[in-house]
């Protein structure tokens, strides 16, 4: 007789359940495991995964009760860990990881991996010493990238449960789709000229105003037929409005709120190059995305970036944080190769994600995480 050890997802927030995690789960669950999703919030309309292939259990609470981690959060998350007999506890989140290490001590047997996916996560003094709490309680650490493990306090760190887990890209999804001329008519941008996108929320991380600066230069060396679109949405809309404003851009720039998931494939298509000038990352999925998409891409060296970059061939450009000048320069440089040039470089920078940057390898290598802390999917009994 076999039972199936049942792994788990942790999140506060339905949507937090996108991106490459539903692969991720599914894949788990043809291993053999059992595999649960557990969101804090009462909401699960934006929940990406749901049964049969995902079984999801809402904590049934409000963003007031989870924020702050009133005593009911504790409660009930150790009661569906037990009830459900969850043996791992995978979360992306210092707060709900600090929830579980607490949780430890009524539930010994819980093994928690906690998924770090940007950098500046232990930023403060109180969070420094949660992280050394937090090293004994975790019982194994993933990085998205070498710059993130590298940002954790002491850098001095155990090996034996510490490893890097680039993201991964779903490759299918950019295989097929409607044309550049059709794409552009359905997302009411010009049919023609040469179009830079960014697509990433509008937060300070972001630097979409170093871009509209670096595409003013570019139009300023003669690149008329040129237009840039900002998607995302988020706090700093009305700033960057104002700032295509006084930059006399409003013919030129286009500020598009967020793009769902499954428009992104669409929307790139679109485009002629891919923008990400970013102050901090971790590793970013939209850049790895516009790769796939057979795009060319121009990003700053934020943490994550030169790994993706790190190869003997190359698909764009990587320019220092806040230079403006050089993130103008190369975008001037994609401007001035022809469609079929900025072709064979998008088709470099499909070949690099295929190399390194491919959902069924992070899928392998999370597997093999799972499996060295439960000894395998089955319970032999």
């Amino acid at each position: 007789m076999s039972a199936r050890k049942t792994v788990a997802l942790v999140v506060d927030r339905a949507e937090r359940t996108g991106a490459y995690r539903p692969y991720l789960l599914r894949f788990l669950r043809e291993k053999g495991y059992r595999v649960l999703v557990i969101v804090l919030d009462q909401d699960l309309r934006k929940c990406k995964v749901s049964p049969p292939e995902v079984e999801v259990v809402s904590l049934g609470l409000l963003p007031r009760d989870y924020r702050r981690f009133k005593p009911v959060v504790f409660w009930k998350l150790k009661s569906v860990l037990e009830r459900e007999e969850v043996q791992v506890a995978w979360v992306q989140k210092y707060r709900l990881a600090l929830c579980l290490s607490l949780l430890k001590w009524r539930l010994p047997y819980l093994k928690i991996i906690f998924h770090l996916v940007n950098v500046d996560i232990f930023r403060n003094r109180l969070r420094r010493i949660g992280w050394h709490f937090l090293r004994r309680q975790v019982a194994f650490w993933v990085a998205n990238s070498y710059g993130v493990l590298e940002d954790l306090p002491g850098a001095s760190l155990p090996g034996d449960n510490m490893r890097v887990i680039f993201n991964g890209v779903d490759l299918e999804r950019f295989v097929e789709g409607p044309s550049k001329a059709e794409v552009r008519r359905i997302f009411n941008l010009p049919e023609g000229g040469f179009l830079i996108g960014m697509l990433a929320r509008f937060r300070k991380e972001k630097d979409q105003e170093g871009l509209l600066k670096g595409f003013a230069e570019l139009r300023a060396r003669g690149a008329e037929d040129s237009y840039l679109v900002l998607a995302g949405g988020g706090p700093k809309k009305e700033t960057l409005a104002e700032m295509v404003n006084r930059l006399a851009l409003r013919e030129r720039v286009f500020l598009m709120d967020r793009i769902s998931p499954a428009e992104v494939p669409a929307f790139l298509r679109a485009l002629d190059v891919f923008a990400h000038p970013t102050w901090r990352e971790g590793m970013p999925n939209a850049v790895l995305e516009a790769m796939a998409a057979g795009l060319p891409v121009v990003v700053t060296d934020a943490p994550g970036l030169p790994e993706i970059f790190d190869c003997p061939y190359r698909f764009g450009y990587m320019v220092p944080r806040g230079d403006v000048s050089a993130l103008a320069k190369a975008l001037w440089e994609l401007y001035r190769l022809s469609p079929a040039e900025r072709e064979t470089l998008g088709r470099l920078a499909q070949r690099r994600v295929e190399e390194a940057f491919t959902i069924e390898r992070m899928a392998r290598e999370f597997l093999e995480v799972f499996d060295h802390l439960t000894g395998g999917a089955h319970t032999v009994s």
